[in-house]
């Protein structure tokens, strides 16, 4: 084990000794995989990465002065996801978005309880993360494909995939058509509404009420 492997131990059981015990409760260290067994088993199952996120953690929940929720209000179905999540990821822009969904879910001055957040973010690359941040700040929300040079570096792949998880759709347009029908009877009309594509992409509402779940 490197000196730098050593400190960074230091460092991770202050951190999660810190608030694990508030969110987990004193079985916090059963946590298997995720936190209790991270230094004893730091061969076997614990990352840089990991210890990474558990330092994030902390260094935020003590700068923003954050008040946990009481134990018997933290659901482990989401919290552990979340944190096995953060564990895992190796970019710092994604890990970053990771430690600000937990905290949030940990947050008591949050109503956050969406289950499938963990969920949608664990399916994100970096570069989509960016596109949505983009349209986020965007005066209209919206990104045209169409245009060149693009506004931002993007792969169609990354949109559709984007449009997958609802977190954006395209900004159809309506055709209305109005047939009048005459017979036998009373004259009427007849409407037909056609959508038309426009290749614009637009944030759903489900999209930014997921931005604002990965961010503080």
């Amino acid at each position: 084990m490197t000196s730098e492997e050593a400190g960074l131990i230091g460092e991770f059981i202050k951190a999660a000794n810190s608030w694990a015990i508030k969110i987990f409760g004193p079985t916090a260290e059963q946590i298997g995989g995720l936190l209790g067994d991270y230094a004893e088993h730091f061969r076997r199952t614990v990352t840089i990465n990991r210890m990474k996120g558990a330092i994030l953690i902390d260094k935020k929940l003590s700068e923003e002065n954050v008040l946990i929720r009481p134990l018997e209000e933290i659901n482990p179905k989401i919290v552990g996801p979340i944190l096995e999540g953060i564990s895992l990821e190796e970019d710092e822009t994604l890990r970053e978005l990771w430690a600000n969904m937990f905290i949030n879910y940990i947050d008591s001055k949050k109503n956050l309880n969406l289950i499938v957040y963990p969920g949608i973010l664990k399916q994100l690359s970096t570069n989509e993360v960016k596109v949505l941040i983009y349209m986020d700040k965007a005066k209209d929300q919206k990104l045209d494909l169409r245009k060149y040079p693009k506004p931002l570096d993007y792969e169609i792949e990354e949109i559709t995939n984007l449009e997958r998880l609802n977190l954006i759709k395209e900004d159809l347009m309506y055709k209305v058509t109005k047939t009048p029908i005459r017979g036998n009877g009373e004259p009427y009309e007849v409407t037909d509404v056609e959508s038309l594509a426009t290749d614009v992409m637009k944030l759903t509402g489900f999209g930014s009420n997921f931005l604002d779940a990965c961010r503080r």
